[in-house]
């Protein structure tokens, strides 16, 4: 009973904070390998639309289709389509094998720590991703489009980006042009330094980054085609991971790696994008193969979704 108390007082306390709908029940879609095309998620007789971190509820029928005219023989990027979802901190992944998934009240359970807005906000952003990511390699496989024929742009550094401080080595990564790219990071008016890249990403050498200083960054490409950004310093992400919304996901129960994805996909988005770099850098390692989701949010944030 105490228990339960708790439950419903801090769910009260973040229906204050948030003013949103309270609580997410406990089964979210997690991974999806395949075209929105692939899957079918029915609700009372009807599909819904469906992305990353959408709440599913009892009653909802979860498949992976299967269709005898498929020319990618039910795979997706070299691997089965399939979709992984995480019920009550356990993970189930449906194949073409095992297709069919009813969700039950056994399956939602006690509700859990995620407010429905978060997840909502987060399943709306990593559905524009997962349909950009399958349009641009469906466009690869093709052979149909050439990224250097596009203005070069660096959207991780739009204005009022923020930075933590401290001595770093920075991941950044930029949209269209062509190589070699030459990359100048500037400190009022002085070059700090200057950096080469055969490709549209680098890993920029340590850096010392001042409280409340604003440094500028310089693209330029092979045709001299140049773009600039910036950010300004600040402390520490303290204050921001220790609002309501950041501690509700760490708190959620989702499986560690997906309760990461969710934060740096909650921290991308918030306050209008102002963290995106600082994001950008949880997942500026990441790959199709080894977290699928995480290479989402990197590939989208590169190109300005």
């Amino acid at each position: 009973m105490q228990s339960l108390k708790r439950v419903l007082r801090y769910g009260l306390m973040l229906t204050f904070f948030l003013a949103m709908p309270v609580w997410a029940g406990g089964v979210f879609i997690t991974e999806i390998n395949g075209k929105t095309s692939d899957f079918e998620i029915k609700r009372g007789g009807k599909s819904i639309k469906f992305a990353h971190f959408t709440r599913l509820q009892a009653g909802d029928k979860v498949r992976v289709l299967t269709r005898g005219n498929d020319p990618h023989n039910g795979r997706f990027e070299g691997k089965p389509y399939s979709i992984t979802l995480s019920i009550n901190g356990r993970t189930k992944t449906l194949t073409q094998r095992n297709p069919y998934y009813p969700v039950t009240d056994r399956d939602i359970g006690i509700p859990g720590g995620v407010p429905t807005g978060i997840l909502k906000k987060a399943s709306n952003w990593f559905r524009s991703l997962w349909i950009d990511d399958v349009i641009t390699v469906s466009i690869q496989t093709k052979g149909d489009d050439d990224e250097s024929q596009r203005k070069l742009s660096v959207p991780l550094l739009e204005s009022g980006i923020n930075l933590a401080a401290g001595k770093r080595k920075l991941h950044l990564a930029w949209y269209g042009g062509k190589g070699p790219f030459k990359v100048t990071v500037s400190k009022d008016g002085k070059s700090l330094l200057r950096q080469t890249s055969k490709t549209r990403e680098i890993v920029l050498n340590k850096l010392t980054l001042v409280v409340g200083q604003n440094y500028q960054v310089q693209i330029t490409d092979a045709k001299k085609q140049s773009t600039t950004g910036s950010f300004t310093v600040i402390a520490n992400l303290r204050q921001v991971l220790s609002s309501a919304e950041a501690q509700a996901i760490k708190q959620s129960g989702l499986p560690p790696k997906k309760q990461q994805n969710l934060l740096t996909a909650w921290l991308a988005i918030h306050e209008d994008g102002k963290w995106k770099f600082e994001a950008y850098q949880k997942v500026a390692n990441a790959t199709r193969k080894t977290n699928p989701s995480a290479f989402l949010i990197k590939q989208g944030l590169r190109v300005g979704l």
